[in-house]
């Protein structure tokens, strides 16, 4: 490589470069900031100026990599996507002679579908994520090991001195190593402790509480939260085999829960959803479990369209 000084084109890419580094702005759209980059160079002497045909050989450099590094990061049965943002991109360009290399930690966000979507994370924590949920990562401060969590899943972290924290919008569950379930369905973070230990903080209250395995605690809307009580691991876990174990459930509680699975809206009367129930609906499908529940309330679920289903009793 040549030792002549830098051109001022290069100055200014390196520049502003730095200052997006720096600056750390996620707002700013990559393919903007490639084209300004691409730019500076116009006021060049002739001579020096790239042209067209070098912003096209430079955006094939840099899809390539970014293909070949995504297709590393994309293996298991869950999506991920790798966000897209400026602080997550790899880019490589060639610019007057000078080699840059651009290369950010990515933000990794896995989405279940349909189907519960079960895969390992870099640092060997298993999951198991449930039908339309989705765990996405956050940017690491080197503190700890960090998930924002919508939905439901379950965990089993494997041990680091790092601790591992999911949050969710009302709740932030810190481990070490241990297996436990989360949900944030209808409202409500619910959390079972299967093993290990665990601190749950409420997000809107200076609360928290140690758990012991075999136990459930939840935190509300309102921010407080519900002290741990003993429970069975069933009525926590029964998803995992497309089953829902309910025991002196209300019906309200158990159509939100359905609402979620199905990716629905289950509805009913204010007397219906009061009614407490004890047993196990098969998840396979939605017709299924709303034949089950039809025997047991007395009634029928009606479709009354946009995915809305609402419970009859018969008269």
């Amino acid at each position: 490589m040549s030792n002549q000084n830098p051109l001022p084109e290069d100055q200014q890419r390196a520049r502003l470069i730095d200052e997006a580094n720096r600056s750390g702005r996620q707002s700013v759209r990559p393919d903007a900031f490639l084209n300004t980059l691409f730019s500076l160079g116009d006021d060049l002497p002739a001579g020096h100026r790239r042209t067209a045909k070098h912003q096209e050989d430079d955006w094939r450099v840099i899809e390539r990599h970014m293909e070949n590094h995504q297709q590393k990061r994309s293996s298991g049965k869950a999506v991920f996507y790798a966000s897209f943002a400026l602080a997550a991109m790899l880019m490589i360009t060639i610019l007057g002679g000078i080699f840059l290399l651009i290369t950010q930690q990515q933000a990794v966000i896995y989405e279940s579908g349909e189907t519960r979507s079960a895969f390992t994370l870099e640092d060997g924590t298993n999951v198991v994520l449930r039908q339309h949920s989705v765990l996405e990562e956050i940017p690491s401060d080197g503190f700890n090991r960090a998930w924002n969590l919508t939905g439901e899943a379950w965990f089993e972290v494997a041990s680091s001195d790092l601790p591992f924290l999911v949050k969710t919008p009302q709740a932030d569950v810190r481990v070490t190593g241990t297996a436990f379930n989360l949900s944030t369905w209808g409202n409500t973070s619910r959390l079972f402790l299967e093993s290990g230990s665990l601190t749950l903080s409420a997000a809107l209250a200076d609360e928290s509480r140690v758990m012991r395995p075999g136990e459930k605690a939840e935190v509300g809307n309102t921010g407080f939260l519900v002290f741990p009580e003993p429970h069975r691991e069933q009525l926590s876990l029964g998803w995992k085999t497309d089953q829902l174990i309910f025991e002196n459930r209300t019906f309200g509680s158990i159509a939100e829960e359905l609402s979620f699975h199905f990716n629905i809206s289950v509805v009913a009367g204010e007397a219906v959803k009061r009614q407490t129930l004890s047993g196990t609906i098969l998840l396979a499908d939605k017709q299924t479990a709303f034949s089950d529940l039809e025997r047991v309330l007395g009634g029928q679920f009606v479709s009354s369209g946009s995915d809305t289903y609402r419970f009859e009793p018969f008269e």
